[in-house]
């Protein structure tokens, strides 16, 4: 069973500008006032409710709106360890990867790729499993631009062209 809001207030401070949750009760041996939040997964923070682990931006959303985000929560700036209230927003499954960071390939530049034959660059933007082929330029601050334009076109407010 998931906790409510209700059981978040008994238990939990969390403070929308900083992002930050801190205990009401004493839990163990962590004291009312010790800040909670430990890395769970490799991007998130998490913390035990009643014996089960749950990720810190969920529990801010339900802290803040009364209930479970129905889908996922994307981090804006991409940190999944900011969990201020500003830069939380509801998101689906494709819009959460369109703004996540990816290790950039071989180019430096997030959806540019050298042509084999090494006689050039070519540009792709990936969109719902499919790959938009942008085409091949001479220089690779060409392919840059058109990739950077296009996903910013393809992605809306999800586009992220910041490598890792």
């Amino acid at each position: 069973m998931a906790p409510t809001q209700k059981r978040l207030f008994e238990l939990f401070n969390y403070d929308p500008e900083t992002g930050s949750f801190t205990r009401k009760i004493t839990v163990s041996n962590q004291l009312p006032g010790t800040m909670v939040g430990h890395p769970h997964g490799h991007r998130y923070l998490g913390v035990s409710v009643d014996g089960k682990r749950y990720y810190c931006h969920r529990l801010a959303w339900l802290y803040m709106t009364g209930s479970f985000p129905p889908h996922e929560i994307d981090h804006i700036n991409g940190n999944g360890t900011d969990n201020r209230w500003e830069n939380l927003r509801i998101a689906d499954r494709q819009q959460n990867l369109m703004n996540r960071r990816h290790k950039p390939p071989q180019s430096g530049i997030k959806g540019v790729h050298q042509h084999w034959t090494k006689s050039g660059w070519y540009a792709a933007v990936g969109y719902k499993g499919e790959n938009h082929y942008l085409g091949t330029f001479k220089s690779i601050e060409a392919a840059a631009k058109a990739v950077r334009e296009a996903r910013s076109r393809i992605h809306g407010e999800f586009c992220n062209n910041e490598p890792l």
